[in-house]
């Protein structure tokens, strides 16, 4: 089992843009006590693919004694049996690899704030109702949701890539893009402009 880590307590992101992060007690308690739940409930441990910003090597410990690993959140994705997340934009790698996603409200956050809003449309671009830990009553078949690949398909087309697109790694594209607008080696564009 995979965490996609948002580090919604801290993103340096929501400062810039005035968003309120959670509360962290409230946070990580809620979401270790989820974790342990999907624990003991499947078997299978829990491992947090860290937030590229977060800085959990100062706060140790923060998720139990669970795995909390960074740089490394393709190859976790892939390996992985079910991929919790809030509204991460690497859930695109779940959706890539067609992995089930279970959507967490964030905990630490009203119901009705601007994040989990978020959640919730995510949710349903790939067909998952969010989970409320403070409403909803943890049972296993709270873990027993199907996934919509058909809703998986849609959400590639739509925000990972459009149907047609080369199969280039994207500074590739960018670059043909460029030589595409200016074809004309000979004359110096840039000069002109």
């Amino acid at each position: 089992m995979l965490s996609l880590d948002e580090a919604v307590t801290n993103h340096s992101d929501f400062l810039i843009l005035g968003i309120k992060p959670a509360v962290e007690k409230s946070y990580f308690e809620a979401m270790n006590f989820f974790f342990n739940f999907v624990e003991e409930t499947t078997g299978f441990k829990v491992v947090i693919a860290a937030h590229p910003r977060s800085n959990y090597e100062s706060t140790p410990g923060v998720f139990g004694e669970r795995a909390v690993i960074k740089g490394k959140t393709v190859e976790l994705v892939a390996k992985s049996k079910m991929v919790i997340a809030h509204m991460s934009t690497s859930l695109s790698y779940a959706v890539l690899f067609k992995k089930p996603v279970l959507l967490v409200n964030i905990p630490g956050l009203q119901a009705n704030s601007q994040l989990n809003l978020m959640v919730k449309t995510m949710g349903a671009a790939i067909g998952s109702e969010p989970i409320d830990l403070f409403r909803d009553q943890l049972v296993p078949s709270l873990l027993q949701r199907e996934s919509h690949f058909e809703k998986y398909s849609a959400y590639e087309k739509r925000y990972v890539k459009t149907t047609g697109a080369d199969e280039l790694p994207v500074w590739e594209i960018v670059a043909k893009t460029v030589k595409q607008m200016w074809p004309d080696k000979s004359s110096n564009t840039c000069a002109n402009l």
